[in-house]
């Protein structure tokens, strides 16, 4: 790539360059370019990521990698103090990491402040998860970022990987993280502890159970938690869950669907703020009054439900879609309620 091949564009949403045999990239050639949104990179070895990207590309908002091994990446600190950036996220897709490259990938996030969220997505750790060179550089947070998402992560050498201690002092700003489809069974108590920031959590297509959930949801785990999602994992007692959720004092946004609770007991103990919950695809044929009074937005679709007798005085909405119903929910059960999906039941008009 050299210096003129991108003359006359100034000003690009999206600019993907396809280039998995580059030899030679001539410093600043992609500065005619004023201004690109997002950026995507095919490329095998771990060039353009900082110094020849970050620093010349004034606009560019996200930066994305794909199909690239960065097992010989290594950030140079001393070029840090010159960068001058607008990237707000990075993301890595279908990338190789090995325990160095990792290291040095968060040492970016340290000093290129604007970095707000960083995603990856299908990438590959080649390492056993050995980070201590994190703290030997004295590397205490993860920079300005506030949001984390990593989907479908592979670890070939999971059975040698470390705790991660390592990495929980990093933590402690990240107020939104996504692990899903990375079978995920437990987060140790410590770090749920360490995220003291943290108001959003996705673990969805996971393998968390109540035995792990009991760890994870710990005391003073996860303090300012909101939103909690849980979908499709291997919960399977509504209560058991509910009253593990109780140290969660803050949580009134919860997805447990996609889980096989079958039935549902009578009571339930809940976290006193709950508004959101989502049931969709649990199995359940019933509902009893184990659901939170407290709930505003309901979501019972596509179960074997083939009534609804609850009484919830401050639901507004009811989302129970491919169940078995017969007749409409009884209007005075609901007295705020102003939304309610019923589509595909066998009701009788």
């Amino acid at each position: 790539i050299h210096d003129k091949d991108f003359t006359g564009l100034i000003f690009l949403e999206e600019l993907e360059i396809s280039a998995q045999n580059l030899q030679i990239y001539v410093p600043k050639s992609l500065k005619s370019i004023q201004n690109i949104s997002h950026l995507i990179l095919h490329l095998k070895q771990p060039v353009l990521l900082v110094d020849n990207v970050l620093e010349i590309v004034s606009s560019l908002d996200c930066l994305e990698r794909r199909d690239t091994k960065f097992h010989t990446f290594h950030f140079s600190e001393a070029s840090s103090s010159e960068m001058n950036t607008s990237v707000k996220k990075l993301i890595f897709r279908n990338v190789q990491f090995t325990d160095d490259s990792f290291v040095d990938v968060v040492k970016l996030f340290n000093y290129v402040s604007g970095i707000l969220e960083v995603e990856f997505d299908d990438c590959t750790h080649d390492g056993i998860g050995d980070f201590r060179a994190l703290s030997l550089d004295r590397i205490r947070h993860l920079g300005n970022v506030e949001t984390l998402t990593i989907r479908k992560l592979h670890i070939p050498q999971f059975f040698l990987f470390h705790d991660l201690s390592s990495i929980y002092p990093l933590t402690g700003k990240v107020k939104r993280v996504t692990i899903e489809s990375s079978k995920v069974f437990l987060v140790p108590c410590l770090l749920s502890q360490h995220l003291k920031s943290l108001e959003y959590l996705d673990l969805s297509e996971n393998l968390m159970s109540e035995e792990t959930l009991k760890n994870s949801a710990c005391k003073d785990a996860w303090p300012f938690l909101q939103t909690l999602v849980l979908r499709q994992n291997r919960l399977k007692s509504l209560e058991k869950t509910g009253e593990l959720l109780l140290t969660l004092e803050n949580l009134n946004n919860l997805d447990i669907s996609k889980n096989n609770f079958l039935s549902m007991p009578e009571t339930c103990r809940w976290p006193g703020k709950m508004k959101q919950l989502n049931l969709s695809s649990t199995r359940v044929h019933s509902l009893t009054q184990c659901l939170p009074q407290t709930l505003e937005i309901l979501d019972v679709s596509n179960n074997n439900l083939d009534s609804f007798s609850l009484i919830l005085p401050q639901l507004k909405e009811l989302y129970i879609s491919r169940n078995k119903l017969k007749t409409l929910p009884d209007a005075s059960f609901l007295p705020v309620l102003s939304v309610m999906r019923i589509s595909r039941n066998i009701i009788n008009t």
